[in-house]
């Protein structure tokens, strides 16, 4: 299959041409929409428990997993809640 470079690119979620703070992190609160959708054969992935799982308790994972969880390996790791507190938000906004 052959894939456009200039189709992929002005499709990115994450498009340097719309802006700093759209590139960065807006990008995160945009629901997009797309006509194609309804195409997708989505049925594996909603009879995977798993996936189930991460999608029914998605907040309460993401909060405890990159808050809660560094500041108490951190705290009781070396006794640095608050370095545990700073480094797990900190890692994850560094990626974008």
């Amino acid at each position: 299959m052959y894939v456009d470079d200039r189709v992929v690119a002005a499709d990115l979620a994450d498009d340097a041409t719309r802006g700093l703070f759209f590139s960065h992190m807006g990008w995160i609160f945009r629901k997009p929409t797309y006509p194609r959708m309804g195409l997708i054969d989505k049925r594996d992935l909603e009879a995977d428990p798993v996936v189930r799982f991460q999608h029914r308790y998605y907040p309460y994972l993401a909060l405890g997993l990159g808050l809660v969880a560094p500041t108490l390996i951190a705290h009781f790791g070396w006794g640095d809640a608050m370095g545990g507190y700073i480094w797990g938000p900190s890692k994850d906004w560094a990626q974008s």
